[in-house]
C-alpha cells in the first residue's frame, strides 16, 4: 500500500475479530477472503486498529499492543499515534 502500489492477496494473520474486545477492535478496509477462507489484503489501507481507554496514552498503548500481533508481509503502520496530544 501507500506510498507504493498495493499488493493484493497477501495473507493477514492475527486480525480476525475473535481477538477484538470492547476496548480494542479492528476495522477492515482493504481486506477480503481468498478461496481457502484466509484473510488477505485487497487494497491499500488494509485495516485500522481502534482503542478506547481512560487516557489517550492507554488507548494508544492498547492499539500498539494489538498491532504487534498482526502479521502482513510488507506492511507498515503509524508510529505517531497521539504524539501531538501526548
Amino acid at each position: 500500500g501507500y506510498p507504493q502500489s498495493a499488493i493484493k492477496g497477501r495473507n493477514i494473520l492475527g486480525a480476525d475479530s475473535s481477538q477484538d474486545t470492547a476496548a480494542t477492535w479492528i476495522s477492515h478496509a482493504g481486506t477480503t477472503h481468498d478461496s481457502m477462507g484466509n484473510l488477505v489484503s485487497s487494497g491499500g489501507r488494509v485495516l485500522a486498529v481502534t482503542s478506547i481507554a481512560n487516557s489517550l496514552e492507554k488507548a494508544r498503548d492498547l492499539s500498539y499492543l494489538r498491532l504487534a500481533n498482526i502479521e502482513l508481509q510488507g506492511s507498515h503502520h503509524r508510529t505517531d499515534i497521539g504524539y501531538r496530544a501526548l
